[in-house]
């Protein structure tokens, strides 16, 4: 086995990843999109599970399982301790949206639920502001900088009609 032989695997294995995460990314987007369309039709807690699980619970998977591969993509620093912490913070999210929702939907449980769904969706804002202060570096982190206002927006509308404002 040459050098050459183990640089092809490590090329192949990068490009699998590379697709993995892309399709994480299509994914968290389709995703949303249904998220908002229910939500605007006034399946809040529908609404509330899509958005926090795509946004979440999918970044989170891909961050934890992809995170090399994820930041290369995004031009960051791979192997940082702040992306693992930020893995758990979108993993916790996701998994007290699990518990609200395994529970019988009460007032409390949706409030609970919309606080959730409103914290996610400033987080991707907040991380959308991150993405736009490096601008500078791709036009990926504008694009993603429109997709979370869009996103933040949308969803803080469909907060506002659940009540959760």
């Amino acid at each position: 086995m040459t050098a050459e032989y183990y640089a092809d695997i490590a090329d192949e294995k990068r490009v699998s990843q590379k697709r993995i995460v892309k399709a994480i990314e299509r994914s968290r987007i389709a995703v949303c999109f249904v998220a908002m369309f229910v939500g605007h039709a006034e399946y809040y807690r529908t609404f509330a599970a899509l958005t926090v699980l795509s946004l979440a619970g999918l970044t989170a998977v891909e961050s934890l399982l992809f995170g090399d591969a994820s930041a290369r993509i995004k031009n960051w620093p791979v192997g940082t301790p702040y992306q693992a912490q930020s893995a758990c913070n979108n993993a916790a999210l996701a998994l007290v949206t699990l518990v609200l929702l395994a529970m019988p939907a009460t007032e409390r449980t949706d409030a609970a639920l919309a606080a959730t769904t409103a914290c996610t969706l400033l987080f991707i804002l907040l991380s959308g502001v991150n993405h736009l202060s490096h601008a500078k570096d791709a036009s990926i982190h504008k694009k993603r900088f429109y997709g979370a206002a869009s996103l933040a927006v949308s969803g803080g509308v469909v907060l506002y009609k659940w009540g959760a404002f």
